[in-house]
């Protein structure tokens, strides 16, 4: 659910009545929807009314939107708070990351220099033993 949720953030919910779902899920309120296979975190449009589901949307637009039949849902637990940890200062963590990609380049320039060290060596090896 990033940007709303993050790894390591911790949500404080309460139980949805199984007796409330047509009216009680509001359309773009986050949800914990546990189903008889999975548990996930979403954000709802109610469309049991209409058609017996929920669309379940992700704030990531990797996540496609998807339907969970209403009679496949075990319990729905309404998001009422999110508690995140600390985080540095953005430019902090941006450095950290500029800093690993100079530690990456570096070490890829260290295995281009070795790599060409070792085909200039296989070439006077050839060129030795014709």
């Amino acid at each position: 659910m990033e940007p709303t949720l993050f790894s390591g953030d911790r949500i404080i919910c309460s139980l949805v009545s199984r007796d409330h779902y047509y009216n009680s899920l509001k359309d773009n309120y986050v949800y914990v929807i546990i189903s008889k296979g999975d548990i996930v975190v979403k954000r709802v449009e109610n469309r049991i009314r209409q058609e017996g589901v929920l669309v379940l949307n992700s704030d990531n637009t990797y996540y496609d939107p998807y339907r969970l039949e209403v009679n496949d849902i075990s319990e729905i637990w309404a998001v009422n708070l999110k508690i995140s940890p600390f985080m540095p200062h953005p430019s902090n963590m941006r450095n950290a990351f500029h800093d690993e990609i100079d530690r990456l380049k570096d070490t890829i320039t260290q295995q281009a220099d070795a790599m060409n060290k070792m085909n200039k060596s296989l070439e006077c090896l050839l060129k030795r033993s014709r």
